[in-house]
């Protein structure tokens, strides 16, 4: 079972640098570093639950939540060239075109 789950992830890590590589748009260059990164995160506690080091468990989740809030702000700027954008705003869709 270890070996399937580290395999099923290492492939799906692959994919993911194939695609960060050969694609044009940087937005979607870091979402797909945020997914890269995610996968890399439940590598590492797929192997330390399989190795019966649970102590993973909160790093990884602290990990995780830090790569998708900074993942949602750097996005943020890159769409709208500010952080604080108001909620009127991002329901506006001539924010996006400004």
């Amino acid at each position: 079972m270890l070996g399937f789950s580290l395999t099923v992830l290492t492939i799906c890590i692959f994919i993911a640098l194939f695609f960060l590589l050969f694609t044009k748009d940087i937005a979607k260059k870091v979402q797909v570093s945020g997914v890269v990164v995610n996968l890399i995160l439940l590598l590492i506690l797929a192997f330390g639950f399989f190795m019966g080091r649970p102590e993973f468990i909160d790093i990884v989740l602290v990990f995780l939540l830090l790569n998708m809030v900074g993942l949602l702000g750097f996005l943020r700027i890159l769409t709208f060239g500010k952080i604080d954008v108001s909620s009127k705003d991002l329901m506006d869709k001539s924010a996006v075109n400004d």
